[in-house]
């Protein structure tokens, strides 16, 4: 790998990650079939070609996250010709996190995981080595997924919506202005670029017999330490670094203590951490035998009366003292909001009020916590909340500006702007408006490899707050935990969430900004056909709701006036020719060619019932996938009302001998008429479709000079210091 490092041109990393592509059929829910994705191996080099020949559900970790794909709104919203490059992808987890000892976990190829009751990692997951080639670019780059909320540029075909063969359709969001935020980091990278850290400890599978000699060894020399020989002395006094990482190589994790990576950080007024606290116990890793007043939060460890270990099954826990917390004097500082779990938060996980959208230097205290909730999905269960999805932050923008600076050894990934590494990133009103510019687009369908490649979102920065800090919506084909075929588990009507009185009046509400229309005047569109469908899309009529599904979300005070909602389609799924549907995969397995390179990679992976179980995957991927299109083509009403309540392919499937034909039949016009996510040219062929190229190009609205910097964003005490770069991208 190093030596292909050298070579022209920037590669991949040699790290798998999942990659699950529903337009073959390939759910997630679907990994009962593969049982050996938990063996396989996922830090050596592969043959990222055999992969893709293959159609296997995982290949080389490209934006640093386990992915979904899709054939969705984005395709959709393509230019001619770009179907096959365009893809709606939604990150699933991390490749990487932290364990609670700092190391580099890539968090194997099983989806879903079902994690285990004591604080050890889920089955498949594997320790990235210091020699390993990733591990220098594990946490000095940024992987990037991104949502883009796109209009159709100047498409000379349509395509046809599911259940719709007769119409063709231009892909493109009803009422776009009211979406000021169009373009949006979607990534897992804690505060902007560090790994998520977990409060679970990996432990290196090697015989148990090796583990536990390393264990006696550990706990042989504690005993024998000098009388009164503290836990750091111990530690000093063994060459505790070498030595502690030798017990991990043989198995045995030294649990850790006053080091553990879940301290509290002092932060200046500038959102620098100036200092970290011991770490805290943890329920599980920590046997608490004693309390003293101190001046650290409640739980703070304060001294090791002996250490603990874990090994790849069992947990002996390490015995401390903890702070009584009754010293403790909480910073001044206001109430953070809290996120309104009543609205899609599809990462959010834990107890109301555990997590907090940070405004104030002292909301970063708190370190930030991430784990794999009852349902398999990687959630944040404590502190401040990353979701730049729905948020805004001070990273933001560098973020989207490291788009412009590809690294130029490592595939995929972009370098990293140093202002990051110093700060925290506190919540932050929004500043520019992305609006839409077919010469933008033009100018990315140059290049196959750019990240926006046939993007017409532009960014505009006005040098004024457009929207106040808060909650930006997206449009529901966009929030993939709301269609039934991608992750309705996490969808909202599924939280239990209780808010006390105090926290209820803190809930973040919805970013709004004034006159929204008056932001269209910064679409610098330049070709007629993208023109006509962008006046569609600001013109889709408000009426009675026929499919109205945001209303069922919103709180009853956000709720727009009855006879005001917009009639929606809640996702969108395009027209495929039915023999699409009708792959025969024994047909596919017959053949030659493909059986042998199936059997050698089994054969390479020494998994010899890899063929056959790839062969029942794909049996049921195909059987998933002509439910989707069965449900969403035929069953309209029951497809909304999955959409509405939640509910996964199987569930819905029940309600179909309950339907009503008739409310199908009003769901499928209403898909062809309001449209409120996809806006419709005049009923007519694609031959019938305007396509002039460059009538009457209007002036691009007069753009402000961007700001030079934001100030100084922060970042834990363990780095170092950098400068912020907080130019606008292109």
């Amino acid at each position: 790998m190093q030596q292909r490092m050298a070579g022209d041109g920037p590669h991949p990393l040699p790290v798998l990650a999942g990659c699950w592509d529903m337009r073959l059929g390939y759910h997630p829910s679907l990994k009962q079939q593969l049982p050996m994705l938990a063996e396989l191996p996922v830090l050596e080099p592969v043959d990222a070609a055999q992969l893709a020949e293959l159609e296997l559900p995982f290949a080389l970790a490209a934006t640093g996250h386990h992915i979904i794909k899709d054939a969705g709104l984005l395709a959709a919203a393509m230019p001619q010709g770009g179907m096959a490059e365009a893809v709606d992808s939604y990150p699933l987890a991390p490749v990487f996190v932290r364990d609670l000892c700092g190391r580099p976990i890539h968090t194997g190829l099983v989806p879903l995981p079902a994690a285990p009751s004591i604080p050890l990692f889920p089955t498949g997951c594997r320790h990235v080595p210091t020699d390993h080639p990733a591990y220098a670019y594990v946490e000095n780059l940024i992987w990037q997924s991104l949502r883009r909320v796109e209009c159709a540029p100047a498409r000379e075909d349509g395509l046809a919506l599911a259940g719709h063969t007769d119409l063709q359709l231009r892909a493109a969001i009803a009422r776009p202005q009211e979406y000021a935020f169009k373009l949006r980091p979607d990534t897992f990278y804690a505060d902007g670029w560090r790994l998520p850290v977990v409060p679970r400890v990996f432990a290196t599978p090697v015989a148990p017999v090796q583990a536990q000699a390393a264990a006696e060894e550990l706990s042989s020399r504690w005993q024998q330490r000098p009388e009164g020989q503290d836990y750091e002395a111990f530690y000093d006094a063994n060459n505790g670094e070498a030595w502690f990482e030798e017990l991990f190589n043989r198995g045995c994790t030294v649990i850790p203590t006053v080091e553990a990576y879940n301290g509290r950080y002092h932060i200046d007024a500038d959102y620098v951490a100036t200092a970290v606290d011991p770490g805290r116990a943890v329920v599980g890793l920590h046997e608490v035998i004693g309390r003293a007043p101190s001046e650290f939060a409640v739980g703070t460890i304060l001294e090791v009366k002996a250490p603990g270990w874990v090994t790849a099954t069992t947990v002996h826990p390490a015995q401390v003292v903890v702070s009584d917390g009754s010293g403790f004097v909480q910073p001044e500082a206001p109430l953070p909001f809290v996120p309104d779990l009543a609205l899609p938060h599809p990462r959010v996980g834990g107890k109301v009020g555990h997590v907090w959208l940070p405004t104030h230097p002292e909301h970063f205290a708190e370190p930030a916590l991430y784990d794999w909730n009852e349902t398999g999905h990687f959630v944040q269960i404590a502190g401040p909340l990353w979701d730049p999805l729905h948020y805004v932050y001070t990273s933001t923008a560098p973020l989207l500006s490291a788009l412009r600076k590809p690294h130029p050894e490592v595939a995929g990934a972009y370098v990293l702007p140093e202002s990051l590494k110093l700060r925290f990133h506190p919540l932050a009103s929004l500043t520019w408006y992305d609006a839409y510019n077919e010469r933008t687009a033009q100018q990315r369908m140059q290049d196959p490899a750019h990240p926006l490649y046939g993007s017409a979102i532009d960014r505009v920065p006005l040098m004024r707050e457009v929207a106040p800090a808060g909650y930006h919506r997206l449009p529901w084909a966009l929030e993939y935990e709301l269609d039934p075929a991608h992750m309705p588990a996490l969808h909202p009507k599924h939280r239990a969430a209780v808010y006390p009185q105090a926290l209820a009046e803190r809930r973040m509400p919805i970013a709004t900004w004034p006159e929204p229309d008056s932001y269209r005047s910064h679409d610098a569109v330049v070709t007629e056909a993208m023109r006509e469908i962008l006046a569609q899309a600001y013109a889709a009529p408000y009426s009675e709701a026929v499919c109205d599904i945001h209303a069922t979300l919103l709180p009853q005070e956000l709720q727009p006036p009855k006879g005001e909602q917009t009639r929606a389609i809640p996702t969108w799924l395009p027209e495929i020719a039915a023999s699409h549907l009708a792959v025969n995969i024994k047909r596919i397995f017959a053949a030659r060619r493909y059986r042998q390179a199936v059997q050698e990679q089994a054969t390479l992976w020494q998994q010899p019932g890899f063929p056959a179980a790839f062969y029942q995957f794909r049996e049921a991927a195909l059987a998933w996938r002509r439910l989707r299109y069965r449900l969403f083509g035929k069953y309209a009403a029951v497809w909304q009302q999955a959409c509405a309540e939640g509910l996964d392919l199987q569930a819905a499937e029940i309600l179909v001998p309950e339907s009503d034909p008739q409310q199908h039949a009003r769901v499928q016009n209403a898909r062809a008429a309001g449209l409120g996510l996809v806006a419709s040219l005049p009923l007519q062929r694609a031959d019938g479709l305007p396509s002039a190229p460059s009538q009457g190009k209007l002036t691009q609205a007069e753009r402000p000079k961007p700001s030079k910097a934001l100030g100084k964003p922060p970042h834990p005490a363990r780095k170092g210091a950098a400068q912020t770069d907080n130019n606008g991208m292109e």
